[in-house]
């Protein structure tokens, strides 16, 4: 430690060129002193007078830290409450047995207020500056978990959708003690702020199509397990997509594989998220097409009608109405009968999604 320096962020670098280092009896700690011939009555409050900083202390592990967690489900759709956990954690109670923390909160624009609460703090608000005060008791042992604030704010209906970060910082709410000999620790040096990320969305109306797909071939005589699946057939899907208005419509298109090459089987009360797809934006008076092979693209996968039978939903979300079809064909399985064909219009609903 001896030559180090520390920086305040508010405050001017402090120079310890001429430190002395010196171990405490007793704890697991060092002092270093700026200057040990100074007198006591020259000590000034922390943070005023001629001398900001009387003693840095030195430890293996933070002596104390603070903590932010979101405890509200994600993402945080506006208007709504929305409801953090600040934890301060002492690892070195010595420290700060009797000591009176603060922690401040400001929250960001577009949160209003509500409450923070927690077992022996006294919180306030000012604006969108949330204060809370707590004394730490006497006594508490190597370890102290400090009861947590739970700070609730009103989400505005006018907040903005986008990821946002609202920090907590511990701070000294009273001066440092004059008397040279104290140990007395400057939380804005000991501890870095608490952040805990807000995802904000609105619900907006989408229209969404979902498409049935069967792509690929199912050979119950070479593969008589698989025949609860499919009748024994080669099977190939199209999808048309024609935006007929005026404006572009931005479309996100995600795959929903109920079987892939036979392999995975999400039978009730088995069920799949979306594991792939794209998205695009379909110009107006234009149309597009997915087939299997498009499918296996989005899926990661090789033409799905080159592989054994595929099963499954093709989702289609678009702010505009679109006009969508889907053709079926089927053949049997050693390519030489007839083929059939199934044309079928896909209906729209509206739903409405966190954007």
């Amino acid at each position: 430690m001896n030559g180090s320096s520390v920086m305040r962020s508010f405050d001017r670098l402090i120079d310890y060129n001429t430190a002395q280092l010196g171990a405490q009896s007793g704890s697991q700690h060092f002092i270093v002193d700026p200057d040990p011939g100074i007198q006591p009555s020259t000590y000034a409050a922390f943070g005023s007078g001629s001398l900001d900083l009387y003693a840095v202390i030195c430890l293996s592990t933070p002596p104390i830290t603070l903590t932010k967690t979101l405890t509200s489900p994600v993402p945080i759709l506006a208007p709504t409450n929305v409801t953090f956990e600040l934890a301060p954690v002492l690892t070195n109670t010595a420290l700060f047995e009797g000591r009176t923390l603060a922690v401040t909160d400001t929250l960001p624009a577009g949160l209003t207020y509500t409450s923070a609460t927690g077992t022996d703090w006294a919180c306030s608000a000012s604006g969108q500056v949330v204060t809370c005060i707590y004394t730490v008791p006497t006594g508490g042992g190597a370890v102290t978990q400090v009861p947590p604030v739970t700070l609730t704010a009103q989400v505005d209906a006018a907040m903005a959708s986008g990821d946002y970060s609202n920090c907590a910082v511990l701070s000294d709410p009273e001066s440092a003690p004059t008397d040279p000999a104290a140990i007395w620790l400057p939380l804005e040096l000991a501890t870095a702020p608490a952040c805990a990320d807000m995802p904000v969305r609105h619900l907006v109306d989408r229209y969404h199509y979902a498409v049935k797909y069967v792509c690929g071939a199912q050979d119950n005589d070479a593969e008589p397990e698989a025949a609860t699946t499919l009748a024994q057939g080669r099977y190939f899907t199209e999808i048309n997509i024609l935006n007929p208005g005026y404006l572009a419509a931005d479309l996100e298109k995600r795959v929903y594989p109920l079987t892939l090459d036979t392999t995975d089987v999400y039978r009730e009360p088995a069920q799949t998220p979306a594991t792939g797809g794209e998205d695009m934006t379909l110009n107006p008076g234009h149309a597009t097409f997915d087939d299997c092979l498009k499918l296996g693209e989005m899926l990661g996968a090789d033409d799905l009608a080159e592989k054994r039978a595929s099963i499954g939903w093709l989702s289609i979300t678009s702010p505009h109405p679109l006009d969508v079809t889907a053709v079926y064909t089927g053949r049997d399985i050693d390519r030489d009968n007839a083929t059939s064909i199934d044309v079928e219009q896909v209906s729209g609903r509206v739903v409405q999604i966190a954007q």
